[in-house]
């Protein structure tokens, strides 16, 4: 959904500020909140991230995990900090359902934090139980459009992520389908394993290893092009559902953080993405490694809250 010329912007990311501005940053550790707890998606790929980034530079880049409150601890912990270029927060596209989820927020969401730049995407798959009878994302639309509410799904939770995103499908598809929410997708996948839920959206990284030892059936992965980590599965526009939507990882920064900070680690980021080591370890999450600028990153942001307002409206679920 985000894919952009990948070799371009390494270009354009390396001649973004002056190497004489960054000769004294950074002299002591970078530190990289995940505002979500340890051994998540972002969790895994933001550690990978920051080990290369570590080995590249020789200084230290740190993660720490402050989750809590869907992420909002760590936003606010990052946005309320001084903008000193020490403190970043690796944000998800999740972050860009914040507004239309929360009647207050505890920082100013369209000014405290500013976008640094997407590192990884990762698509999402449909699941369902190897003792389902639906075998196709097209069989069980065409069920489900003539069974209103007959199919339950699992999500991380009402208001979370892929509850969302399942919320949006429903709408694109023209489907009415029953939320059975869960306190993580970990939580929902085992109820799938244990036949109590017909269907999960999930990431791909949450369902690749029982999709791989075959006690998941993958009905589509939500992408443009099929996942390399699961070369079998088709897409969702393959069944003939238009629907391509990722989740992004990114980072972000305070308000006031130097041009010439943020710049530093856009390079890094891009050079760390260039090395096969982080290739193959994003690879092994089914995550594709993109690397934008503030701008660019920006725009995703402005693109998806509107996309996820609109999304979150049309369900009919009320701010918290």
């Amino acid at each position: 959904m985000y894919r952009v010329a990948f070799g371009l912007l390494i270009a354009l990311a390396l001649l973004m500020g002056g190497n004489a501005a960054h000769a004294q940053y950074p002299n002591r550790p970078v530190r990289l909140v995940m505002p979500y707890a340890v051994g998540g998606t972002g969790d895994i790929l933001i550690r990978i991230l920051a080990q290369r980034m570590s080995q590249d530079t020789g200084n230290a880049f740190v993660v720490e995990n402050k989750p809590g409150a869907v992420g909002k601890i760590g936003y606010q912990m990052v946005a309320s900090s001084t903008p000193d270029g020490y403190l970043f927060v690796a944000a998800d596209g999740g972050y860009a359902m914040l507004p239309a989820l929360s009647k207050t927020l505890s920082w100013n969401f369209d000014t405290d934090l500013v976008p640094v730049t997407i590192y990884a995407q990762t698509p999402y798959v449909i699941v369902v139980s190897t003792e389902s009878r639906i075998k196709s994302l097209r069989d069980l639309l065409a069920d489900a459009k003539a069974n209103p509410g007959k199919f339950n799904y699992g999500s991380s939770g009402t208001g979370g992520a892929t509850h969302i995103a399942m919320e949006l499908l429903q709408q694109r598809a023209n489907v009415s389908m029953t939320h059975v929410p869960f306190k993580g997708n970990g939580d929902a996948i085992i109820s799938l394993l244990q036949g109590s839920i017909d269907l999960v959206l999930t990431s791909v990284p949450t369902a690749m290893a029982q999709i791989k030892s075959g006690k998941l059936i993958a009905l589509a992965v939500t992408s443009q092009r099929r996942v390399s980590a699961l070369p079998d599965v088709p897409t969702a526009a393959e069944a003939g559902l238009d629907f391509d939507l990722s989740n992004w990882y990114g980072m972000m920064a305070a308000n006031g953080t130097a041009a010439s900070s943020i710049d530093y680690v856009v390079q890094r980021v891009a050079q760390a993405l260039q090395s096969t080591q982080v290739k193959d370890a994003f690879a092994a999450q089914g995550a594709e490694p993109v690397i934008m600028n503030p701008a660019e990153f920006k725009r995703v942001l402005t693109s998806d809250v509107q996309l996820w307002g609109k999304t979150i409206r049309a369900a009919g679920i009320k701010p918290e």
